[in-house]
């Protein structure tokens, strides 16, 4: 059991590709949470990674995608949705598949940190505003000291001291 865990959110195809929803410091972060990454395996520490996932018929179409329409692209098989090669999981790490911004909502996340003794979540990815805050909101809620990596969370294309005072 580890008391620390690592949370890398949405450093999916999609977001690193500036043609799509990329852009600003994301390669930035993706390069500064290989380094995360890598001391969390070293240390033996849990790794869960998120990715947004649409049904392929967008059944589960919701706010979030109508609020980004692009999202309902993000489907299970669609390279967008992928996690980025620098980042791929090994056996072992946890994928969570969601729709919503929260890593937490509607996710079996908590309950698996949890068993694996997690007291403290590091929390690195895409986008600080977005899935990266609420996400670190719901760690706090669970009782989960968290710690969202500043070199390591992308702020697409707003400005970076904005998006590290919101969290």
């Amino acid at each position: 059991m580890a008391p620390y865990g690592l949370l890398i959110i949405d450093l999916v195809n999609g977001f690193a590709d500036p043609e799509v929803f990329g852009g600003g410091n994301i390669a930035q972060a993706i390069e500064n949470t290989e380094k995360l990454l890598q001391t969390a395996r070293e240390q033996g520490w849990p790794v869960a990674h998120t990715r947004i996932v649409y049904a392929d018929d967008g059944a589960d179409n919701n706010i979030f995608s109508i609020k980004v329409p692009g999202m309902l692209g993000l489907l299970e098989n669609e390279p967008n949705s992928q996690i980025v090669p620098q980042l791929t999981p090994v056996q072992g790490e946890l994928i969570v598949r969601k729709n919503v911004p929260s890593a937490f909502f509607g996710t079996s996340l908590a309950a698996w940190l949890t068993q694996r003794g997690v007291k403290t979540l590091l929390v690195a990815g895409a986008v600080t505003s977005g899935c990266v805050r609420a996400s670190v909101v719901d760690a706090m809620q669970l009782a989960f000291a968290r710690w969202s990596s500043p070199i390591a969370s992308a702020t697409g294309h707003r400005p970076r001291t904005r998006q590290t005072c919101s969290i």
